[in-house]
């Protein structure tokens, strides 16, 4: 897994989590995720509040910058109009 693809599924990961916390807290449920290693408490207590108050502008330029699925050209498209389909052949 490359540092771009590995950064982006940990980021929606704990952003996720972090997002189904504060809605069980709104709604006054109960929601029980612990972090359990150095790595959960760097994702939910450093990078989680650090994105959450970046500037909008600031988190589409990240966006923007990193290499990802966002940045693949779409196939060209085929010549118009196209001849018509035929859904069963013809017997004769």
């Amino acid at each position: 897994m490359s540092f771009p693809q590995w950064l982006r599924s940990n980021s929606e990961y704990y952003l996720l989590a972090a997002a189904q916390e504060r809605i069980a807290t709104q709604n006054g449920m109960a929601f029980s995720f612990r972090p359990r290693s150095l790595n959960d408490y760097f994702w939910r207590f450093v990078f989680v509040p650090i994105y959450r108050v970046l500037p909008d502008g600031l988190r589409r330029f990240a966006f923007y910058v990193l290499p990802g699925s966002h940045h693949r050209a779409w196939p060209a498209q085929a010549e118009r109009p196209r001849p018509a389909h035929r859904a069963f052949p013809k017997f004769d």
